[in-house]
């Protein structure tokens, strides 16, 4: 019960921060700007996101075959779907760790199935940084940009040695997987044989995962030509697009609702695009996250059910 008001406080304040944007950028001239969407853009927006997917679950598997855990590429896909669903319910977006209960589905130890996706989680947040570090250089300059890469540098350093103990290991079990898995026997071997003896397959992740943040911020440049405003420098949109994604990792509100899109208003100001655009743009791309999100879950759950 205490969870469901965490929840839904967390919901009422994500809705007050974005009333707020939006009494700042004027509540008439943003649905008259609404209005005017293009929805031919929709598709392409989807089309991208489900490319997006795809290279998630293809990273996913290519850490769990240097395990030697073959899982077919349509299962993983359905669960890795399924769990990003989840994720968007949850503070942090903890609910993604569900992957760990479906691949124990299929045979992958709790601790392997953890491992991998931790792995995988420093290494998107790794990503994530080292753009947004970048885009903290361009529009906050240099001395912004040192204080950022020294905090993304910290962070990962000590989520690295707090994840190879067992102490956070019982938090993971408690707080987050709770009584769907017990045990995580084998997390620190995997971990670490990620570490020291599959470097070659961690610099690849990393390199897809870099990539799929590019691909990311073309549904963002998609979404902005729906609403007939054409972004004159893909690269600045790539890192505002990284540091709004970091804004919205804060565990205030669901999703990074409100956060995410007075970050993104207050940095697209920085190149020149107003505020009503920019709060547009975002507001239609959390509404088409969730929407792809809700689509995809219930055909799978559709699917399941017919295999039944």
């Amino acid at each position: 019960m205490k969870i469901k008001h965490e929840r839904i406080i967390k919901v009422i304040l994500g809705i007050i921060i974005l009333l707020i944007l939006f009494k700042k950028v004027g509540f008439e001239e943003a649905f008259q700007t609404f209005l005017s969407i293009k929805l031919i853009y929709v598709p392409l927006v989807i089309l991208v996101w489900l490319l997006i997917f795809l290279i998630g679950t293809f990273n996913i598997r290519l850490l769990l075959n240097s395990l030697q855990q073959r899982l077919s590429f349509s299962t993983l896909f359905r669960y890795y779907v399924t769990s990003w669903s989840l994720g968007l319910l949850t503070p942090g977006k903890l609910g993604e760790f569900s992957l760990i209960y479906f691949l124990k589905k299929e045979g992958v130890p709790a601790g392997e199935g953890a491992a991998t996706l931790v792995i995988d989680k420093l290494i998107t947040f790794f990503s994530l940084g080292v753009l947004a570090t970048i885009g903290v250089f361009v529009f906050f300059g240099r001395n912004g940009g040192l204080k950022s890469a020294t905090i993304l540098l910290l962070i990962v350093i000590i989520s690295i040695c707090l994840i190879s103990s067992e102490k956070i290991r019982g938090m993971i079990r408690k707080y987050i997987l709770r009584k769907k898995i017990i045990q995580l026997n084998g997390f620190s071997k995997t971990f670490q044989l990620y570490i020291k003896k599959r470097k070659n397959i961690l610099f690849v992740n990393f390199i897809i995962t870099t990539i799929k943040w590019i691909i990311s911020a073309i549904a963002t440049y998609l979404i902005f030509l729906s609403f007939n405003f054409k972004i004159l420098h893909f690269w600045f949109l790539v890192l505002i697009d990284a540091v709004v994604t970091i804004f919205a990792l804060i565990p205030i509100t669901i999703n990074g609702l409100g956060i995410k899109e007075s970050g993104a208003v207050l940095l697209f100001e920085h190149i020149g695009i107003t505020g009503t655009i920019t709060a547009n743009v975002y507001i239609l791309g959390t509404i088409l996250t969730y929407f792809i999100a809700a689509l995809l879950f219930f055909t799978f759950k559709v699917q399941k059910n017919k295999r039944k």
